[in-house]
C-alpha cells in the first residue's frame, strides 16, 4: 500500500502539523536563477571584463534581480507560497549590516584610509585578490570603505530617527492632550516648518552650520521632528476620545499617567512602521550630501563620497562606484521592506484585537 503524505520513510505516521519539506525542481531552478544572478554581480565589478560603463550598471542590476526573484522562487517554493521572501532577506541584510558596523574595528581588514605606496596595486584592482572587492582609484580597500562608511550613514539614520521620533511623539502628545493655545502655538509651528521642501531645508541647515558629523545628526534629527509631531498629534486626538481614555479620565487620573499609559502605547504602535521609511529617507539623504560633499567630510569614508570620489574613473575602477551605489539600494530597500512589515503586523494586531 502505498505511504500517504503524513506518513514518513519508516511507514511510521509523522507527527500532526508538520511536514516533511523536500526540494522540488522550482526550488533548484531558483537556485540556479540565484546564482547567476550572484555571478552577474560579479562580472559587473570585474575591471577585467572590459566593459563599458552602462552594460556594467546594466548587468549589476540585472543580476541583482536575477537574484532575488530566483531566491524568492526557491523560498516559496521549499517553505510555502505565504512565504515572505523579502522581509527575511531584509531582516538578515540590515543584522548583517549593523553587525559589520559594530565590529569594523576587529575585522582582518585594510585601514579605510591607507594609500599604497606600490602605485601598481591602484591598476590590479580585481575581484579576490589582494582585497575582496578590490581598490578605488585611489588603491584604498573598498571593502574596508563600505564597512566604515556603514558605521557613519547607520548611526545618522538610525539615531536621528530615534531622536526625532522620541522628540515629535512627545510634542504631539503634549499637543493632544492640553489642547488650547499650547496645541495651536505647536501646530502653527508644524504646518511653517513642514511648509519648506525638506531638502532645501536641510541644505540650508548644512550650509549655515559647519558640515561635521554632529551637525548632521542634529540637522537630521531637527528634520524628522515636524512630520512626527503632526503623526502622533493626529494619532493621540483620536484616542484621547477611545473608552479606555475616557474611563481613566472618569477615575480620575491625571495628565501625565493617561499621556504614558493611555496615549503613548497607541502612538507608538502607529509610528512604529514610519520608523523604517524614516531610516531609509535619512540614509539617502546622508549619501546625498556626502555625495555634494556637504556630507561627514574626509577622510572619513561614506557611501555617497565614495560614489563622487569614483565617477570619474568608473571605466577604470567600476567598483568605486557600483559596490557602494548597490549597498547603498539594498539597505535602503531593507529598512522600506521592515517599515512595510511592521505596518502589516501591526495592521493585523489591531484587527485582531478589534
Amino acid at each position: 500500500m502505498p505511504r500517504t503524505g503524513a506518513e514518513n520513510a519508516t511507514g511510521t505516521a509523522a507527527p500532526p502539523g508538520r511536514t516533511r519539506r523536500t526540494p522540488t525542481r522550482r526550488t533548484w531552478l531558483g537556485l540556479a536563477l540565484a546564482a547567476a544572478g550572484v555571478a552577474a554581480l560579479f562580472l559587473a565589478v570585474l575591471p577585467a571584463a572590459h566593459l563599458p560603463a552602462w552594460t556594467r550598471w546594466l548587468i549589476a542590476f540585472a543580476g541583482l534581480f536575477a537574484w532575488f526573484r530566483g531566491t524568492d522562487r526557491a523560498a516559496k517554493s521549499y517553505f510555502g507560497p505565504r512565504f515572505q521572501t523579502g522581509l527575511w532577506i531584509a531582516a538578515i541584510w540590515t543584522v548583517l549590516i549593523v553587525l559589520l558596523a559594530v565590529i569594523a574595528p576587529l575585522l582582518p581588514v585594510q585601514s579605510p584610509t591607507h594609500l599604497p605606496l606600490d602605485t601598481s596595486s591602484w591598476i590590479s584592482a580585481d575581484l579576490f585578490g589582494e582585497y575582496l572587492l578590490g581598490t578605488d582609484s585611489n588603491g584604498r580597500d573598498v571593502l574596508s570603505r563600505i564597512i566604515t562608511g556603514a558605521q557613519s550613514s547607520l548611526v545618522l539614520g538610525i539615531g536621528s530617527a530615534v531622536i526625532g521620533v522620541v522628540v515629535g511623539m512627545s510634542i504631539g502628545i503634549l499637543a493632544a492632550h492640553y489642547g488650547g493655545l499650547l496645541d495651536a502655538v505647536i501646530r502653527v509651528v508644524t504646518d511653517s516648518l513642514l511648509s519648506f521642501p525638506p531638502l532645501v531645508l536641510l541644505l540650508a541647515l548644512v550650509a549655515v552650520l559647519k558640515p561635521t558629523f554632529g551637525t548632521l545628526f542634529l540637522a537630521f534629527s531637527f528634520f524628522v521632528v515636524p512630520s512626527m509631531v503632526r503623526l502622533s498629534r493626529g494619532t493621540a486626538a483620536r484616542l484621547a476620545a477611545r473608552e479606555h481614555v475616557l474611563a481613566a479620565k472618569a477615575l480620575g487620573a491625571r495628565g501625565p499617567r493617561i499621556m504614558v499609559r493611555e496615549l503613548l502605547p497607541g502612538v507608538a504602535r502607529v509610528l512604529l512602521p514610519f520608523s523604517g521609511v524614516i531610516v531609509a529617507a535619512l540614509i539617502i539623504a546622508g549619501a546625498s550630501l556626502s555625495f555634494l560633499g556637504l556630507g561627514v567630510p574626509p577622510p572619513a569614508p561614506t557611501w555617497g563620497g565614495m560614489i563622487a570620489d569614483s565617477q570619474d574613473v568608473l571605466e577604470q575602477h567600476p567598483q568605486g562606484v557600483i559596490v557602494p551605489s548597490i549597498v547603498l539600494f539594498i539597505t535602503v530597500m531593507a529598512f522600506n521592506r521592515l517599515g512595510e512589515g511592521a505596518r502589516t503586523a501591526t495592521d493585523t494586531r489591531e484587527s485582531v484585537l478589534g
